[in-house]
């Protein structure tokens, strides 16, 4: 007898794993919550200094990071106790990423059979990597959870395209939520611009979606404007990401080197000097005049770091036989990449569904594996996709063995 999956089953579990997040977070304390640059901006932001670097002393206005997530953190450090403002942190992104599989389950089960939306929650729940990882302050960890109310958003758009009223309503929401998604990871603006304008063929009113886009998004553009003097639409690094790439730790290849001494000493003075908006100019300089010497070999570490990308960056290659690196990553990205390749033979089947998935993780790989990909987070922002095609192919596997057993029954009888 196949299992049917509900709304009850699927919130109970995220319940009861958002409860065991929350106690293991207040039982192994501050020490186990790690945080960049992003933690950085948002105190600053907590305690009036502005969208800025630095400390109180030697603070400075920065556009590293897209907006979204260190006003999230704000957020929480001005709730929070101020004993306990990073632990504060890291509890809510443990329930965030708890109930993402209710989200999970709540969107495909419009789109896919109950027991594929079902096992997809399932697997995504007991995830190790998002298990562990959102006690790391990174945005990773809001992304999701955005990227399924985005998700949700289109749903809407989708499913009262032909109410007027209701139309208007899911346009409005459609595009604040788009300009969240795009300010939390700028990576998902051609995402977000190719979904509206192939919404806009479906009788939908683009132009409501568009203005509440631009509305959200503009005063950060505004504000990077004043102060900065320039059009920085998204966040600073660009050329900075590129450069990131050249280094070693990205591709894992010593012998591949992109930069003479000299170029090499001038970039890491690069690294400690001016802004990160005033830094730009240089790694643009360097980059371009790296990847004009060294054609081939920025090939061959492009084609290395998108393998990196499906795998684990340089810096975990001392931590292959850890019982914690194996349980953690190793034997999720086998699993989940094995299910990815099956997965493919189904694509007729679930074209509305794999084909978005395909094309995501497609599009993410060549943007990290054009730049860097020294952080593990990169895959983390999208592998949770992979959930779905796993659920798809173990669905299809169980239907088929039901099927056998039941033929086999048959010619028994």
């Amino acid at each position: 007898m196949k299992r049917t999956w509900t709304v009850s089953h699927i919130a109970v579990l995220c319940f009861l794993s958002a409860l065991l997040r929350v106690a293991l977070t207040l039982w192994s304390g501050e020490p186990s919550v790690r945080h960049m640059e992003d933690y950085i901006i948002a105190t600053n932001l907590a305690k009036g200094r502005g969208y800025s670097l630095g400390d109180a002393s030697a603070s400075h206005p920065t556009a590293l990071k897209a907006p979204v997530y260190p006003l999230f953190l704000a957020a929480v450090i001005l709730a929070a106790p101020s004993s306990a403002e990073e632990t504060s942190c890291a509890i809510v992104q443990h329930v965030l990423i708890a109930f993402c599989p209710l989200l999970l389950f709540l969107l495909l089960t419009r789109y896919v059979p109950n027991r594929v939306a079902g096992l997809s929650a399932i697997i995504l729940l007991f995830h190790p990597s998002y298990i562990v990882y959102p006690s790391t302050l990174e945005s990773t960890n809001v992304f999701i959870p955005l990227s399924l109310v985005w998700l949700a958003a289109v749903h809407g758009v989708l499913a009262n395209g032909r109410d007027a009223d209701r139309s208007r309503v899911h346009a409005v929401l459609f595009g604040l939520a788009s300009a969240l998604l795009v300010l939390c990871q700028p990576l998902t603006l051609p995402i977000v611009v190719g979904t509206l304008i192939l919404l806009a063929r479906r009788s939908f009113p683009i132009t409501v979606a568009a203005i509440f886009f631009v509305l959200c998004w503009s005063p950060w553009i505004i504000r990077n404007a004043v102060v900065f003097h320039g059009f920085i639409p998204l966040k600073s690094p660009v050329w900075m990401n590129v450069a990131a790439g050249f280094d070693t730790r990205s591709h894992g290849m010593s012998d591949l080197t992109f930069l003479s001494p000299r170029d090499q000493a001038r970039l890491d003075s690069v690294h400690h000097s001016g802004t990160d908006v005033t830094r730009e100019t240089a790694y643009r300089e360097l980059s371009v005049q790296a990847i004009g010497e060294h054609p081939a070999g920025f090939c061959l570490k492009t084609a290395a770091q998108a393998v990196r990308y499906w795998t684990f960056p340089p810096s975990y290659d001392r931590a292959w036989f850890g019982i914690p690196f194996i349980l953690g990553r190793l034997v999720p990205v086998g699993f989940l990449g094995v299910m990815l390749l099956l997965s493919l033979r189904h694509r007729k089947a679930y074209p509305h569904v794999l084909s978005p998935i395909l094309l995501i993780l497609g599009y993410f790989t060549v943007v990290y594996a054009l730049t860097h990909t020294s952080n593990i987070r990169f895959k983390l922002d999208v592998e949770w996709l992979q959930c779905v095609a796993a659920g798809i192919v173990l669905h299809e596997w169980s239907t088929r063995r039901a099927m056998q057993n039941t033929d086999a029954r048959k010619d028994v009888d």
